[in-house]
């Protein structure tokens, strides 16, 4: 029989936070709204998720450069030290359509030269995205920048919003090969334990998820940063 391969295995974790925010209401004013034939209002609880939600999204943007451990870092789509990346040459909320066409082609690139040669999904700011959608592609040119980027091949889809910063590119081959959410909670707002009837009604909305970016033994990442 042939000679078996055996693959050479490295290590690398993905640390996974648990995020928390907390809200209370107070004993009385529960029972004066339950002596009126109403309950208090969802506020906390919507106010709370906003909060664990926003800090998941800035977590998988930027990860969380306090968490180290056992000497693997948390990294975010923006800084991962494997992504592909390039600076953006111009301004894109004023950009003409060739420019446009030049930086998401230039995006587009870094993957494919890391052996990525398949649709990827790009994340963009809201008003830059937005001016392109807006914006004729040339002056009497019967289509908008954005319908014109669209038509590369290189693109399956484009998420744009305000988390992203002017003029940045982020572009993702969504394959669980190459990157993929790591969710050890999904979020969920749980009472706290209350021993006495006079304790406080309190609350705490939880989740756990991180972005897990893989790269294989020649660091090609299927993420491309353009800034």
């Amino acid at each position: 029989g042939a000679r078996t391969d055996k693959p050479d295995f490295s290590y690398v974790g993905t640390p996974l936070p648990i995020i928390d925010s907390t809200f209370s209401y107070g004993w009385r004013e529960v029972a004066a709204a339950e002596s009126e034939g109403f309950m208090l209002d969802a506020s906390g609880r919507a106010n709370a998720m906003r909060k664990v939600a926003e800090a998941l999204e800035g977590g998988a943007l930027n990860g969380y450069a306090t968490i180290t451990v056992n000497g693997n870092t948390s990294y975010g789509l923006r800084n991962h030290p494997k992504r592909n990346t390039r600076s953006t040459g111009v301004t894109l909320n004023g950009a003409t359509g060739a420019q446009w066409l030049a930086e998401i082609t230039a995006t587009l690139k870094l993957l494919h030269a890391d052996n990525f040669k398949v649709p990827a999904t790009l994340y963009l700011n809201w008003s830059d995205w937005f001016y392109a959608t807006s914006t004729e592609f040339t002056t009497g040119y019967p289509k908008t920048i954005a319908q014109r980027v669209q038509e590369l091949g290189g693109i399956r889809d484009i998420v744009p919003a305000d988390s992203i910063n002017a003029n940045e590119v982020i572009a993702i081959v969504k394959d669980r090969r190459a990157v993929q959410v790591l969710n050890g909670m999904p979020m969920a707002t749980t009472p706290k334990m209350r021993a006495n009837p006079q304790d406080d009604y309190e609350f705490v909305t939880m989740a756990a998820a991180a972005v897990e970016v893989k790269y294989d033994k020649n660091d090609n990442c299927g993420i491309a940063h353009s800034s």
